[in-house]
């Protein structure tokens, strides 16, 4: 995926613009967004997180990565989306134009999630969860510190670590919180070294969805 930078090459770049020019300009006639709201400057911009394009119209927003295309986000499904932090959210870029399934509902696909909107409850967000997880060694184990995004608002998450070596399942850890209103996560945990020596798993659970979040750590407990 693009990601744009002043190391690319001039050349490459202005191509890659002018690519999305093209394909955000013709995405918006295809959908019918109207005229952009810069009026004739300017139509597209660099996405918060440099990874690609969008192009704000008066009747919604078209979003361009090399490897999604062009695709159209619109009415509350945009709002939804914005609020939870657009292109720079865990959702990541459209990667599919509004539709529809059976019941009323229209929907936006992403690159970690989807945007669900049905007229009698509004727009609803789905996603991926994802982990980071940055180690410091110390004396009995390490010292981890959690991030990710892609939780349930308001919804606990709890810890444990899997994959353990001769271990017969997981091990809960004594951490949970609570996902913020924009799906993130930010936790800290200090483990011991497992008395078996190799890697592990380290699991963030949705308690809302049971969705379960991984990121490989030595093995501590």
């Amino acid at each position: 995926m693009s990601h744009i930078s002043e190391q690319q090459p001039a050349k490459v770049i202005e191509e890659e613009i002018q690519q999305a020019d093209a394909a955000i300009k013709a995405k918006a006639a295809e959908v019918g967004l109207g005229p952009p709201k810069s009026g004739d400057r300017g139509v597209i911009r660099v996405g918060g997180d440099g990874r690609g394009y969008l192009g704000e119209f008066e009747g919604g927003n078209v979003y361009w990565t090399l490897t999604a295309a062009a695709h159209a986000v619109r009415g509350p499904i945009l709002v939804k989306y914005i609020s939870l932090g657009a292109e720079k959210s865990c959702l990541g870029y459209p990667t599919s134009d509004e539709l529809s399934r059976s019941g009323g509902i229209s929907y936006n696909i992403f690159e970690n999630g989807e945007i669900d909107w049905e007229n009698d409850s509004g727009p609803t967000g789905f996603t991926v969860p994802k982990i980071s997880v940055q180690s410091k060694s110390n004396e009995l184990g390490a010292d981890l510190h959690i991030t990710g995004c892609g939780f349930t608002p308001g919804g606990l998450v709890v810890f444990q670590v899997a994959d353990l070596p001769g271990a017969a399942g997981p091990v809960t850890v004594g951490t949970e919180v609570t996902a913020q209103s924009n799906t993130t996560i930010d936790a800290k945990w200090g483990g011991k070294l497992w008395h078996t020596p190799g890697t592990a798993s380290f699991q963030a659970i949705d308690q809302a969805t049971g969705l379960v979040a991984s990121y490989p750590i030595d093995a501590l407990y």
